[in-house]
């Protein structure tokens, strides 16, 4: 092989190292990142489904009522379904 060749594959090998190694330290990055939000984000949602009685109150946290109102005919004074149509 020449000694050109060689050299020209050699720094290849040495280009190829370092881009494998940034993106390393990317993936690192951003793993460290995801850990800080779920930190912040996890005691939030679990607050929001213990609050609610969790999936027992329907598909939505905190049993989808969002403050607006009554969703049943137990005498809220939201809107009932007939006053809506």
């Amino acid at each position: 092989m020449p000694a050109s060749i060689h050299i020209s594959l050699t720094r290849q090998a040495h280009l190829h190292e370092e881009e494998y190694k940034n993106q390393l330290s990317e993936v690192d990055a951003l793993e460290d990142k995801l850990k800080e939000l779920e930190g912040i984000c996890n005691p939030i949602i679990a607050k929001m489904f213990e609050g609610g009685g969790g999936a027992a109150g329907g598909d939505m946290p905190m049993g989808g009522n969002y403050g607006c109102g009554s969703t049943g005919s137990d005498g809220g004074q939201g809107p009932k379904t007939e006053e809506v149509n």
